[in-house]
């Protein structure tokens, strides 16, 4: 079938969380909220707004204070951050519906060594369901990322961290509020955190039992939407800084790290 030309393309929209002013790294760095840390003489959420400026992204949501930022917004809608990390999604994500998206890319402000490549290359090659997370294995970011300590979790099919954005549809949008809704409140207390995935599911993640697709599979009926994994060798997407040490690793590694992401 010969594809139609004169379609229009899909919109997409980035929201970016800038953070809070209680952020453990925003206060040791005496600034408002995390993506206004300074990292080489700019804000660390300029590399981000940055990366999407060079991506396919066709606007972009800034949640959070501006202080520094303002030559890297290029026409960014901003919007003020909420009390909670749930109420700034939900400010965002609210911004973003009004501009008609096809697809929403959430990320946080913390992932400087992000690129418009990768930002690309994830839009392009996510599965096309209505939740989409990376995941990445353990062997990729300690390649890329040497020295600096991450969180995994592990599952059959090998050791994983996260990915610090989603790739979403609009139809997801009230039933992804409502979960982070509940894993914020639960945040602390590992029997809500249960209570909101089952045991089962918890106790195969501790004990290194459980597979990518019942995770899937659980996190879909929960949302009530499709939702993936995507398993991606780019630990760019989730080479965040988000504690003291990880902001002395990146001042120590300059651009090396930034540099091996865009190549």
């Amino acid at each position: 079938m010969r594809a139609n030309l004169n379609a229009p393309k899909s919109k997409i929209v980035a929201v970016v969380l800038g953070g809070g002013g209680k952020d453990v790294l925003a206060q040791h760095a005496q600034v408002s909220a995390k993506a206004l840390v300074p990292l080489h003489g700019k804000p660390m959420g300029a590399y981000v707004l940055e990366a999407l400026n060079e991506s396919k992204v066709d606007k972009t949501v800034y949640v959070g204070p501006l202080t520094g930022l303002e030559p890297t917004l290029n026409g960014a809608v901003t919007v003020p951050a909420g009390q909670r990390m749930t109420d700034s999604l939900a400010l965002g994500l609210g911004a973003a519906l009004t501009q008609k998206p096809a697809s929403i890319l959430v990320v946080t402000a913390d992932i400087p060594w992000i690129s418009g490549a990768s930002l690309d290359n994830f839009i392009d090659t996510a599965p096309q369901v209505d939740l989409v997370y990376p995941a990445i294995p353990q062997s990729a970011t300690e390649a890329q990322f040497a020295g600096q300590k991450r969180t995994y979790a592990k599952v059959k099919e090998g050791s994983f961290t996260g990915g610090n954005l989603i790739l979403i549809t609009p139809a997801a949008v009230p039933s992804l509020l409502s979960f982070m809704d509940r894993l914020y409140a639960g945040r602390k207390n590992p029997f809500a955190l249960a209570a909101v995935f089952g045991w089962d599911v918890v106790l195969k993640l501790l004990t290194g039992r459980a597979e990518i697709a019942q995770l899937e599979t659980r996190a879909s009926k929960l949302l009530g939407v499709e939702a993936r994994a995507f398993i991606t060798e780019d630990a760019s997407l989730g080479a965040d800084i988000d504690k003291p040490e990880h902001l002395a690793f990146f001042v120590r590694e300059g651009e090396r790290g930034r540099d091996q992401a865009q190549h």
